[in-house]
């Protein structure tokens, strides 16, 4: 799990291992090992991290270290070498990705392939960074990083799966959209890539209708909104895994008994999604904002909605604080919750019987 934790000397990107045994608490367990190494003496704005996010080998974050050099924010990415175990000899650190002078931000990574939004244009768009055949940034097989979305409107939340990656688009005419990028066979930007929208037109009466994105397999779902709250929407891509072929299904929507509710993460089995209660006293009056939730609903080992295998909606906090941010991993879920302001991690694994939670910061 990899977090950013901030003091006054700066942000950090951290992380913590749950060992062989994938059990926190237990002897194994590795805990708030530093992963960045912010230099002495940058003022507090150059001091800045957001957006970590952890997969294989790699862990991605936006740095602000160099932004008052003319470069804006940037992606770093820390190797963890082949055995993905961070600290351990085969590491090969911590890198700058692209050096564009321009502000990057949103960074992704799966395998080989890392994506952000870039500032360079206007509106930002989503680029794509290949590490090559060997998985690693800064050999001689790196390309990029290439534009995915020639886009002439603002484009959001950016998320690489594989050969996919999807993003939000907002259009100003035309309404919101999710759109997929597809790499091709070939697994780069060449003639054999296609784009394809896979969310419906958003009304006339509401036209910012999708957002948060989100993309596993050869699935997409989204958070749809509508005059009767917000639920979730997918889209599958079929036996090919390409988007826009005659294979592709909409995904039926799902709505939870708690509404509005909020797509954070899917995996093969499991949605992860946050909720207002609406059970706090007072939480429903005008102007008041209620606290979330986090829920996990199981697709069951089929992976598909609404079939017998579904084992159905899971509340994993009941809290009078917000929870946010929730990410899955098999049966493991973390959430973020804010408690004056304070941000603290919780870990929820769900076993046979019901979660168990652990605070881990």
């Amino acid at each position: 799990m990899v977090f950013i934790s901030c003091t006054n000397q700066a942000c950090e990107v951290f992380l913590s291992d749950l060992g062989e045994d994938g059990t926190w608490e237990t002897e194994d367990d590795r805990r708030n090992l530093q992963v960045s190494q912010t230099p002495e003496g940058l003022v507090a704005s150059a001091r800045v991290k957001t957006g970590v996010v952890i997969q294989g080998r790699h862990i991605v974050w936006r740095d602000a270290r160099h932004s008052l050099e003319g470069f804006g924010d940037e992606i770093y990415l820390y190797d963890m070498g082949a055995d993905r175990i961070f600290g351990t000899e085969d590491d090969r650190g911590e890198f700058r990705v692209a050096k564009l002078e321009s502000r990057q931000s949103d960074p992704d990574v799966f395998d080989r392939r890392v994506v952000w939004l870039d500032y360079r244009y206007s509106p930002a768009q989503v680029v794509l960074f290949d590490l090559g055949a060997d998985g690693m940034v800064h050999t001689r097989d790196d390309n990029g990083p290439f534009l995915i979305s020639p886009h002439t409107n603002p484009v959001f939340d950016p998320h690489v799966y594989k050969e996919k990656i999807v993003w939000q688009t907002n259009r100003s005419l035309d309404g919101y959209s999710i759109d997929v990028h597809d790499l091709g066979w070939d697994g780069v930007p060449s003639d054999d890539d296609a784009r394809h929208t896979v969310s419906a037109p958003c009304p006339v009466s509401l036209p910012a209708c999708v957002i948060r994105p989100r993309l596993f397999g050869d699935k997409v779902a989204w958070t749809q909104k509508g005059e009767a709250g917000q639920w979730i929407e997918g889209y599958d891509l079929g036996d090919d895994s390409r988007a826009g072929t005659a294979d592709d299904v909409r995904m039926e929507t799902w709505k939870s008994l708690f509404l509005p509710l909020v797509l954070d993460d899917f995996s093969d089995e499991q949605i992860a999604f946050t909720a207002n209660q609406n059970r706090v006293p007072g939480c429903l009056a005008p102007g008041v904002t209620c606290p979330s939730d986090a829920f996990a609903y199981g697709l069951g080992p089929d992976g598909v909605l609404h079939t017998p295998d579904d084992a159905g909606e899971i509340r994993l906090t009941s809290q009078p604080h917000n929870q946010e941010r929730v990410r899955v991993s098999e049966n493991r879920f973390l959430a973020r919750e804010s408690i004056n302001g304070i941000w603290n991690l919780y870990l929820y694994t769900i076993t046979a019987s019901a979660p168990a939670g652990f605070r881990l910061r």
